[in-house]
């Protein structure tokens, strides 16, 4: 009723004792209701739910929503095929982010929806996974009920809801029903004050023990019984409680519900048997073909007198001549008012009715009712009669061609039976079965039930069987679907054994590819990168791509070489032609060398090259795979980053983005497009501000193919070039918040480790800490972060913290500080973070730091002269392995520009070594021009700054002025507002310098007014209170 106030959705979902390996059964029905009661709202609100839909999972993704929600389609129409190829992880994460934006889509302020999950104590495994994942990121009311007692600690189900009272999940303990509440319910049920009925209270709760469906049947059957009766002419009721006292009854509500079937007639007791073994809910259809075969049966065809038909092209014919020896436990009338009988067995209240529109079927009103009709056959009968129900509908499925839309019902009951089935035709036929509903179970990414029903078709094969001509394509698919059902299962010992079969059988390397991606993946999943490249490389080299074992400088130049001989002559519009690649072979080998690829960059940086032309060449020879536009992403960065030629590297970058346009599978749409907007873009025409909104969309196309890691690096781009732009620090901290968020529920701890320092940096910058220079506050604190850290990540994140604490004391001129932060972490930063820009940050601040208290103290000047000039030995010997350890990184531009302005620092201190100085400076300026030429958006105020700083050192005031002039014009227009900021306060130094006090001031003022546009209040305060007059 409230829900209904407010013009929301509330729809049920009950999981099955006796169908628990169905994957999201209880989801399938409450997502169901949902769209029939959306239908139901009328055209209007319709249209609005759809346009949302389709705004979230439109195209492809609704697609894959309709694997579990069918009656989507009713809303949205038809969508195009799934064509993206996913395998485990990314499967089962796409369909979580799928079903998220789905419910997210619909759930909305002006109509909610409340889901209710009844029996979660037998839910599958899936099923409790995605309920895990839309009660963490949904906006829907989740409730869901359990029994207590049947559920473990250390079930998956008790984990998770210990994790999810981390979550602050509110838990509801639900007591048997005391005095007070029996009083309130009899009264209320009998019309009738509580002081009258309060002995009979006293009477149920004594029998009863306040368990609210017995209190319920209880009184139901002291009406069947004559001792609760309602006088028509007193128009009250009354009872004998004398024989209500002494009247025994069973302490098991199932004895009571058993007795009360037992009084039924034959046929409604028959009827309510066979809906039993349906499970808690039916519909009246279904048990119309129950009655029609059980004519046939009564006409004298025995249960196993059914003849199957093939459901696909590979399978046989099932003809089964066994007669049965037990008789089926049902004795049904000829005709029987199957509609009749479920109307009287709904006023009986044994089951009642739910749903909506297509969705309208019967449940048990409760699960206990269905349990003692179940438990009426005798349990030595139960498998024939879950055999004779699976033969039935699988007759009935075929006649109307519904074999795999009713898989799962059908399979469910055989596989309850199998035991029986011994003619070797119906048990094939079974095991092909099996392998449906395992691969439907794998497309809805329900592995634990896939699995289940992939064992169960392997043990229907015997072992002289497996892999028999006659059954050959039934066992590889087998075996090779449960290698990578085990492996989301994270069985990784089960994924080897299941590919040592396939190995050991295979009649060629192409049906080994499926079960060995697999296990590559297996291999990366434990941290194996070796055994990953191995297991690659020695794949290829059998299809024909062989590896050096050792990877030096000419073996790259000779590939590469090699590599710009095959594209030579070939323009864009050429290369945009290349036919789709039709060999499987190749098509095989380009997907193995993009797996080699994605462990190459920790365990092998050397292959990287070789592997990205091994791509690049099989593409231009045999044409164009969905991998292509990888190969060609990464060339382009090789282009660019490795060997200075941008142009092409951006000419490469641009034709893979093109290149995804050719191919509806968008496994890799992510991967290609960060690297390109993050690693090539910043060195062409772009802005870092433009590549932002592209970055954030490769965070939606990552997790649209449920790619979380490619996602992540998306993100991490956009939140690091935001921050180079200048974006604003507000902003930038709601994007590491949302980063850290979405890196805690991806399990990626290094990255939450490290953001965090970055987010208490920015809070500090803000005013957000009581000491800015101290990294302490909402974010983290430096004094007890170390110990969540795992030990062989503790210097990475020590020296981190110390480069975030180096920035921050000399952003706050706390030059003492920085020197001890400096003195402490000079080596070991250098050693844990070889190439790293940060590197030259970390020297650039400290140089900057011992500059300032060399000015301020004479006595000290040698000691802080000495740790400037460590500081530029440093630089020197990075400026190489900088750029060798991280090509294409932005901050290379920093790297250099910081090189720069510290030389240029230097430069003014020491007349002795300006030379060197000056030649460190004009390198910078070199490097920095031929950047600002292809990138002038993102570098061209650099090069001035540059450039100013070399006047001032070199005493042409007048050239400095203009110079100094141009750079803060290209800084505003670059929309960098920290190096603008930057700019204006080096400007002021020069102007105070040259004694314009005014012009000086007016720069300062600029400078403290740039700080407080981009949100470092900390900052502007502090150039407040330091040069004010």
């Amino acid at each position: 009723w409230i829900v209904d106030n407010c013009n929301g959705y509330f729809v049920e979902g009950k999981f099955d004792q006796l169908r628990s390996t169905r994957p999201y059964s209880a989801f399938r029905r409450a997502f169901g209701d949902l769209c029939e009661m959306i239908l139901a709202r009328g055209d209007g609100s319709v249209s609005k739910i759809s346009n949302n839909i389709l705004g979230a999972i439109g195209g492809s993704l609704g697609t894959v929503a309709s694997e579990v929600v069918p009656n989507l389609m009713k809303i949205i129409g038809p969508q195009p095929a799934d064509s993206t190829e996913l395998t485990g992880y990314e499967r089962q994460k796409r369909f979580h982010y799928v079903m998220r934006k789905l419910l997210r889509s619909i759930s909305q302020p002006e109509h909610p929806v409340v889901i209710f999950l009844d029996d979660l104590q037998w839910a599958d495994e899936s099923s409790l996974h995605l309920m895990y994942s839309l009660v963490s990121k949904s906006s829907a009311l989740i409730i869901g009920t359990y029994r207590e007692d049947e559920v473990s600690p250390d079930s998956l189900f008790g984990k998770m809801l210990s994790k999810q009272e981390a979550r602050d999940a509110s838990q509801v303990h639900v007591p048997p029903l005391d005095i007070n509440a029996i009083e309130k319910l009899v009264s209320y049920t009998l019309r009738m004050s509580r002081r009258l009925i309060r002995p009979l209270a006293d009477a149920v709760l004594s029998k009863t023990d306040g368990n609210t469906s017995f209190v319920v049947q209880f009184l139901v059957s002291l009406c069947d019984e004559g001792l609760l009766l309602y006088d028509d002419k007193r128009q009250s009721w009354s009872w004998d409680l004398d024989h209500i006292r002494t009247r025994e009854i069973s302490d098991d509500i199932v004895d009571l519900f058993t007795a009360k079937i037992k009084s039924l007639d034959a046929d409604a007791r028959g009827v309510l048997t066979m809906a039993a073994y349906l499970g808690s809910a039916f519909r009246e259809s279904t048990l119309q073909v129950f009655l029609s075969e059980s004519l046939a049966c009564s006409e004298g065809m025995s249960a196993s007198d059914i003849t199957t038909r093939p459901t696909t092209p590979t399978a046989e014919p099932v003809i089964s001549k066994r007669s049965v020896k037990r008789k089926n436990s049902l004795n049904l009338s000829v005709g029987v008012d199957v509609k009749g009988i479920a109307k009287k067995l709904e006023k009986n209240g044994l089951i009642m009715s739910e749903g909506v529109g297509s969705c309208s079927r019967y449940k048990f009103s409760h699960d206990q009712i269905q349990q003692a009709a179940y438990k009426l056959t005798p349990e030595v009968d139960r498998p024939l009669m879950h055999l004779h129900i699976g033969r039935m509908l699988l007759k009935d499925a075929e006649i109307h061609s519904k074999v795999d839309k009713d898989v799962f019902l059908i399979v469910d009951q055989f596989n309850r039976g199998k035991s029986l089935i011994h003619e070797a035709k119906e048990r094939i036929y079974l095991a092909r079965l099996n392998l449906m509903a395992g691969e439907r179970s794998i497309q809805s990414s329900a592995f634990v039930s896939a699995l289940t029903y992939l064992k169960v078709g392997i043990s229907m094969l015997e072992p002289r069987e497996l892999f028999s001509s006659e059954h050959y394509d039934i066992s590889l698919r087998l075996y090779s679907s449960t290698a990578e059902a085990e492996l989301v299962n994270g069985n990784m010992g089960e994924v080897e054994a299941a590919v040592a079969v396939v190995s050991k059988h295979a009649s060629c390397l192409l049906d080994r590819i499926p079960s060995l991606v697999s296990l590559m993946k297996s291999y990366i999943a434990q941290g194996k990168l070796t055994d990953t490249i191995s297991t690659g490389l020695d794949a290829l080299e059998k299809l024909g791509v062989s590896f050096p074992q050792s990877v030096g400088t000419l073996t790259i130049i000779r590939d590469m070489i090699k590599t710009k001989i095959k594209l030579r002559g070939k323009t864009d519009e050429q290369l945009r032609q290349l036919s789709i690649m039709k060999d499987e072979s190749k098509i095989a080998t380009m997907g193995l060398l993009r797996l080699v690829f994605s462990s190459c960059y920790v365990s092998r940086p050397d292959l990287l090259p070789l592997v990205t032309f091994r791509m690049v060449r099989l593409s231009v020879k045999h044409g164009l795979s969905h991998s292509s536009a990888l190969a060609f992403a990464m060339y382009g960065f090789v282009e660019s980053a490795i060997m200075g030629n941008f142009q092409e590297g951006y000419r490469f970058g641009k034709l893979a983005l093109s290149f995804l346009e050719k191919f509806e599978n968008k496994e890799i749409h992510c991967q290609v497009v960060w690297t390109f907007w993050g690693l090539i873009a910043p060195w062409g025409e772009q802005s870092l501000i433009d590549t932002l909104e592209n970055l954030k969309y490769s965070y939606k196309l990552g997790m649209e193919v449920g790619d979380q890691n490619n996602a992540l690096a998306g993100f991490l781009f956009s939140a690091l070039n935001g921050f180079f732009s200048g974006q604003s620090l507000a902003l930038t901290l709601g994007e590491m918040d949302s980063f850290v968020q979405r890196a805690v529920s991806f399990g990626d701890e290094l990255s939450t480790h490290i953001m965090v320092i970055y987010q208490q940096c920015v809070l500090n910058l803000m005013g957000r800490s009581d000491n800015p220079v101290v990294l302490q506050g909402t974010a983290m604190n430096e004094d007890d972060h170390l110990e969540k850290v795992a030990p062989d990540k503790v210097e990475f994140i020590s020296n981190i913290m110390s480069f975030i604490r180096l920035i921050l004391a000399h952003t706050f001129c706390d030059y003492k500080v920085a020197i001890e932060v400096a003195n402490k972490s000079r080596v070991t930063f250098a050693k844990a973070l070889p190439g790293f820009f940060g590197l030259v940050l970390h020297v650039f601040f400290d140089g900057l730091a011992a500059c300032a208290l060399a000015r301020e103290s004479n006595r000290s000047s040698r000691k802080h002269k000495k740790a400037i000039k460590v500081a530029i030995e440093v630089a020197n010997k990075s400026r190489v392995t900088f750029a060798k350890a991280l090509p294409g990184f932005f901050g290379l531009v920093l790297h250099v520009f910081f090189d720069g302005l510290a030389a240029c620092a230097l430069a003014r201190e020491s007349n002795k070594s300006s030379r060197k100085h000056k030649k460190a400076i004009k390198v910078a300026i070199k490097k920095m021009k031929c950047w600002a030429t292809n990138s002038p958006s993102n570098c061209k105020h650099k090069l001035l700054l540059l450039k100013a700083e070399y006047c001032a050192v070199r005493g042409k005031e007048s050239s400095a002025c203009e110079a100094y002039d141009a750079a803060l014009d290209a800084a505003n227009k670059s929309g960098m507002m920290q190096d603008e900021a930057l700019a204006y306060e080096r400007a002021a130094v020069f102007f105070r310098e040259l004694g314009d006090e005014a012009k000086a001031s007016r720069y300062l003022a600029i400078a403290h007014q740039l700080y407080l546009d981009w949100g470092a209040d900390a900052k502007s305060s502090q150039l407040q209170t330091e040069y004010s007059t």
